[in-house]
C-alpha cells in the first residue's frame, strides 16, 4: 500500500489493475499504442495510469520506484539485459524487482508455438534473468506455478493473440486450421470456456 510501481509490458493492464488494487500507485508502460488502447479502455480500479515508453529506456528517474513488475513480458523486450538494467536503475535501494516469466512448455505454449514460436526468446529470457545481479539486484526467491489462461472460444482466443501483435494476424489465418485443431485437442473445455494451463516462473530481487 502507497508504494510506487511500474509495470513495464503491461499490456491490457490486467498485472497493473491488481496491484493498483492493492494500494500502490501504479503506471502501466507498453511499448505498444494498441496495448495502451486495450488497457485505457477497462473501468479504473483506483489512480492506476498508462504510458507508451520503452523498457530499454524507462523516463522514471534514478531511485525513484518502490516496485517494477514484469509480468509475461520480458522475452518480449528488443534488449532484456538493458531492460533489467533500467529497472535497477529506478528502484530505490531495497526496492524490489518482480518477474513472471511463462516457460517453453504445456499446453497453451504448444498451441501458441504453431503461430508465435517463443521457444528461442523464452531462453533468452531465462539467461537474462540469470546476469540480473550484475546490475545490483540481489535474488530473494524463484518459484513456478501453473497459470490458468481462459478464452470464451477458439474466435476471441484468435482475436486476442492478433491483438497482441497485428503482425502475427497473417502467421495465424496461414495455419489456422491447425491451430484449431490443437487448441481444441489441449484444451480443456469447461461450462465458462477453454482453459489451458501454462508454467510460469517468478524471480524475485531486491536492490542491494
Amino acid at each position: 500500500s502507497g508504494a510506487i510501481a511500474l509495470d513495464i509490458g503491461c499490456g491490457e493492464g490486467r498485472f497493473t489493475r491488481l496491484m493498483s488494487k492493492g494500494g500502490a500507485l501504479v503506471t502501466g508502460i507498453d511499448s505498444g499504442p494498441q496495448q495502451i488502447r486495450r488497457a485505457l479502455a477497462q473501468p479504473r480500479v483506483a489512480g492506476e495510469t498508462y504510458s507508451i515508453g520503452m523498457a530499454e529506456a524507462l523516463e522514471a528517474g534514478d531511485g525513484s520506484v518502490d516496485l517494477v513488475a514484469i509480468f509475461n513480458s520480458l522475452h518480449h523486450f528488443s534488449a532484456m539485459d538493458r531492460a533489467l538494467s533500467e529497472a535497477a536503475r529506478v528502484l530505490r535501494q531495497g526496492g524490489w524487482l518482480y518477474i513472471a516469466e511463462p516457460l517453453a512448455e504445456g499446453p497453451s505454449f504448444e498451441v501458441a508455438q504453431l503461430y508465435n514460436d517463443e521457444t528461442q526468446v523464452r531462453e533468452q529470457a531465462t539467461e537474462a534473468i540469470g546476469r540480473a545481479s550484475a546490475y545490483g539486484l540481489t535474488p530473494v526467491t524463484e518459484t513456478r506455478y501453473l497459470s490458468d489462461g481462459k478464452h470464451a472460444s477458439f474466435e476471441a482466443y484468435r482475436d486476442n493473440a492478433v491483438a497482441i501483435d497485428p503482425d502475427r494476424a497473417r502467421s495465424f489465418a496461414d495455419r489456422e486450421p491447425e491451430i484449431r485443431t490443437r487448441f481444441e485437442s489441449l484444451g480443456d473445455r469447461r461450462p465458462d470456456g477453454w482453459h489451458f494451463s501454462q508454467p510460469i516462473r517468478v524471480n524475485l530481487f531486491r536492490k542491494a
